[in-house]
């Protein structure tokens, strides 16, 4: 993988006569989608999708209407997937943000009881923070514990 600018010459590459492959633009390491330009944009695409379907999956099987066993379902099955290792990948753009953000947004207003309450007040009320604030609390445990 190249990082940085494509060259605009072309560089065959191999190791003791074995010619490598050309140039992939992401690779993934660790569970993070890495990309040549370093954006984090695509990663962060990738893991909305997942969780979004996760999501939606949890309110379509889940027979119960019961608050708390949905939020238990949610903490557990999508929220990891949407925190998981977000030191790394903390995304810079409004976008990004509002895009993940989006995901909780989405399950909180599908719950019953819920759906007429602003944003805050949802999470409030389940006891929730949103993934903005999680992101900046694990940034600074990190750099603490460093």
């Amino acid at each position: 993988m190249h990082i940085g600018r494509q060259p605009s010459f072309s560089v065959d590459l191999k190791i003791r006569d074995l010619s490598l492959k050309p140039v992939v633009n992401s690779c993934r390491d660790l569970g993070i989608l890495v990309c040549g330009s370093l954006s984090h944009s695509s990663h962060i695409a990738n893991i909305i999708n997942v969780a979004s379907q996760s999501s939606n999956l949890i309110l379509r099987t889940f027979e119960t209407r019961d608050i708390a066993t949905l939020k238990s379902a949610f903490m557990t099955y999508v929220r990891p997937l949407l925190e998981y290792n977000s030191v790394v990948w903390s995304p810079l753009y409004i976008s990004d943000i509002r895009a993940l953000e989006k995901v909780q947004i989405r399950f909180t207003k599908r719950l019953p009881t819920l759906q007429q309450l602003p944003y805050s007040r949802r999470i409030e009320q389940l006891g929730l923070q949103s993934l903005e604030l999680c992101r900046i609390i694990n940034d600074l445990v990190i750099c603490v514990t460093k």
